[in-house]
């Protein structure tokens, strides 16, 4: 695994990183191994369509706990979305219909947004789940989040660097980050357990697909559309 940040040609590596370049290394290799190794298409190319479900009657209880919230803790609804940051249908979600619904619910106080991280794709999955832990540790999770979907939606396939440690790092300068931090906790692998809590968590409530939304527990598959989400929160709303 490439060293966290970024060297001039020829220069050597400071065996401190040396040594968190191997273990960010392993850490990955026994994440992606829980996971099941990568699941989507050829390095190169996009996957297919997640499938668009409206969920069941069937109500799913998931806490928000530590995971990143916007919105009144109290709210009424409570929506918590499953992704994967290579999953392009989640970043059509993120920018389409989830805006949305910040606009129009959550900034209003009447739901409360959780997201919980569902890496399946690969490797570059679980270090941009990782990274998105470390810039939540500085207060910057949903700006950090906001920029890895803006990256996905740049590029042409999956686990083909666009979220190598280097451009995750360069993307933690962007968003105004301390760098050193970051690549620290990166390197460290110290949120491995957080995400994988995560994933299991997402498995054991029924998740197969990404994005899947849980709407005061029930659940929905795919990128929807605002009017599709807007009909289940309105009903939540109204009962």
């Amino acid at each position: 695994m490439t060293p966290m940040n970024a060297y001039e040609k020829g220069s050597s590596l400071p065996l401190g990183n040396i040594i968190l370049a191997t273990i960010a290394a392993v850490v990955l290799v026994g994440v992606v191994w829980y996971v099941g190794g990568p699941r989507g298409t050829e390095p190169g190319k996009k996957t297919a369509s997640s499938p668009k479900k409206i969920g069941s009657n069937e109500r799913v209880r998931i806490e928000a706990g530590n995971s990143p919230s916007l919105g009144k803790s109290d709210a009424k609804v409570a929506i918590v979305a499953f992704a994967d940051y290579q999953c392009p249908f989640c970043a059509t979600l993120h920018f389409g219909a989830e805006s949305a619904i910040m606009k129009e619910y959550v900034a209003k106080g009447k739901v409360k947004f959780t997201f919980k991280q569902y890496p399946f794709l690969g490797e570059e999955s679980v270090r941009a789940a990782m990274a998105s832990k470390c810039a939540e540790e500085q207060g910057k999770f949903w700006e950090y989040h906001g920029t890895l979907f803006e990256r996905q939606m740049q590029s042409v396939g999956e686990n083909i660097g666009v979220f190598s440690a280097e451009n995750l790092t360069r993307i933690a300068g962007e968003v105004n980050l301390n760098e050193k931090m970051f690549t620290e906790c990166l390197a460290s692998g110290k949120h491995t357990q957080d995400v994988l809590d995560e994933l299991e968590e997402g498995k054991q409530a029924g998740v197969e697909n990404t994005p899947t939304m849980f709407i005061n527990g029930k659940k929905t598959e795919g990128a929807l559309s605002f009017e599709a989400y807007k009909v289940m929160i309105e009903e939540e709303l109204n009962k």
